[in-house]
Parts: structure tokens; C-alpha cells; sequence
């Protein structure tokens, strides 16, 4: 995704192309690209593991709220957390996945305006494929004994 942010993504109805940053599309990809990067860091860093399932659910909820037709999944993932039904890795996950989702939702839309080039459609590819990645993630997170819990208590998990 991030080699995504340099390459011509599409051509305006004068005929020109433009990059990520100057059509700003760059404000989209840039936030897909650091969520696909979440699994990582939730593995590597436990500093991550305070902060993230918060930033991540208000990601989500703005970006839901900003589509609009998905205002009942940000109000889902709300709900969600305020009944502890998911915490953790798995509120982190799926928040990340419903933002990816949104994404692919908008890029297209948003690329109605011009003709999407190549690397749009690598963008809007790559994006899907991280959809995928992020649901099997929530998946594993949710069908996992005591994954909301810390390495410490857990037996058998190293850190």
C-alpha cells in the first residue's frame, strides 16, 4: 500500500495523472496502510496492545459514521464495547477490518471523477486483500481461549 502512495493512481478529465497526494487520496491510504500493520505491532509490541483497541474502534466509528449507510455498525461496535462482548485483540481487529472495508467501499466511488489507472486498481486490490487478512485476524482473535488477556497469564503463550 505504501508503494501504492507514489505510483499514478488516475487520470483527471483533463489528462493528467495525478499520485496519491496530489488527487489526496493519500488521506485514504495512508490509514490502510498503518491498519495493515496492527496484526504486527499487536504481536511485537505489548505498549501497542494498551492503546490500539481504543484508537482503532474510534477509526472505525468516524469512518462508519462518514459513510453513512454504515452508522449501524459503528453503533454495533460501540455497543460492542461498551458490553465487553469484545475487547483486545479482537475489538482491534474488527474495528480494522470494518475501516479497510469502508475504504474499498469509497476508493471506487471516489474514483467515478477520473479514470482509474493501474495502481488505483493495485490500491483497491492490495486493500481487498487486507480485508481479508484483518477478517481472518478478528476470526482467530474471537475463536481463541483468553485472547483478550495478558502473555502473563496465559499458559503455554510466550511473549
Amino acid at each position: 500500500m505504501i508503494v501504492c502512495l507514489f505510483l499514478p493512481q488516475a487520470r483527471d478529465c483533463h489528462g493528467h495523472e495525478e499520485n496519491a497526494f496530489q488527487s489526496g487520496f493519500a488521506a485514504l491510504i495512508i490509514p490502510v496502510a498503518v491498519i495493515g500493520l496492527l496484526p504486527l505491532l499487536w504481536r511485537v509490541s505489548p505498549y501497542v496492545r494498551q492503546f490500539i483497541p481504543e484508537l482503532s474502534l474510534l477509526l472505525a466509528v468516524i469512518s462508519m459514521v462518514w459513510l453513512v449507510v454504515g452508522i449501524p455498525v459503528a453503533v454495533m461496535l460501540v455497543v460492542g464495547y461498551v458490553r465487553r462482548w469484545f475487547r483486545g485483540e479482537t475489538l482491534t481487529a474488527v474495528s480494522s477490518a470494518t475501516c479497510v472495508a469502508s475504504f474499498i467501499v469509497l476508493y471506487p466511488i471516489a474514483m467515478m471523477f477520473g479514470k482509474m489507472l493501474p495502481a488505483g486498481a493495485v490500491t483497491w486490490f492490495a486493500a481487498c486483500a487486507e480485508t481479508l487478512g484483518l477478517l481472518l485476524w478478528s476470526w482467530s482473535a474471537s475463536t481463541r481461549p483468553n485472547a483478550d488477556e495478558p502473555w502473563s497469564s496465559r499458559p503455554g503463550d510466550t511473549p
